[in-house]
């Protein structure tokens, strides 16, 4: 086996950074696109425009989700959260941004945006299930809940109905689930009642083919009284 030497070892790091930066400035680019982001790919650029964006609008919001999301890309493992610092951010805070334009990716984006208005809302809002978020944007409610009613409500009123939909939600959740599994048991149930006449059929069947068996066998035998 050939040996090692630092020497070797130190250029094949050298060689590996070009490929494995190649391969970032891809995965970032490939990520910019997906979101429509058409600005510089810089991480100097990225902040400055996240700064732009903090305490602005929902619309601003969505944008600042999309700027931490590829700054988050281009960051080596573990540099982020030092980002995040520097730019005021805790990162639970972040997280919201960056799951609000995750969340609304496939929603009515305009629409819901226009009728939700402030960043403080739409970070209520993306707590909602995906299928609620949908519902919203198409113009469905969910309870009685419209997107017209949102525009109106204050950020309390807000939270305290999204409060209330995700309640209900799991309290159907749980009514199917309990649904569901009264189902099981009561075909449990009726499993173990069909299992007697189930027995009562075999068991019939076997003893008609025991004595057909044994009928055969008895006309097999010879007649050993008559004449050979």
């Amino acid at each position: 086996m050939k040996d090692i030497t630092p020497e070797a070892t130190i250029e094949t790091s050298i060689n590996a950074a070009p490929n494995a930066q190649s391969q970032l400035a891809v995965a970032t680019a490939r990520l910019a696109n997906s979101l429509g982001y058409e600005g510089n790919l810089t991480i100097g650029t990225l902040e400055d425009e996240i700064r732009f964006y903090q305490q602005r609008t929902a619309e601003a919001c969505v944008e600042m989700g999309k700027r931490l999301l590829i700054l988050k890309e281009m960051c080596p493992h573990g540099e982020f959260a030092q980002r995040l610092e520097v730019l005021g951010f805790q990162p639970r805070t972040a997280q919201k941004f960056m799951q609000a334009v995750l969340k609304i990716s496939n929603a009515n984006t305009s629409t819901l945006l226009d009728k939700v208005g402030s960043q403080s809302k739409l970070l209520e809002l993306v707590t909602l299930d995906d299928d609620q978020l949908d519902a919203l944007s198409n113009g469905d409610s969910i309870g009685d809940i419209t997107l017209d009613d949102i525009e109106m409500m204050s950020v309390r009123e807000l939270k305290k109905a999204v409060k209330d939909a995700r309640a209900d939600t799991a309290a159907k959740d749980d009514l199917l689930s309990n649904k569901n599994k009264k189902i099981d048991e009561l075909d449990a149930k009726l499993s173990l009642r069909r299992q007697p006449d189930q027995q009562h059929v075999v068991s019939a069947e076997l003893e008609a083919h025991i004595s057909s068996e044994l009928a055969q066998s008895v006309t097999s035998i010879p007649d050993r009284h008559q004449p050979v």
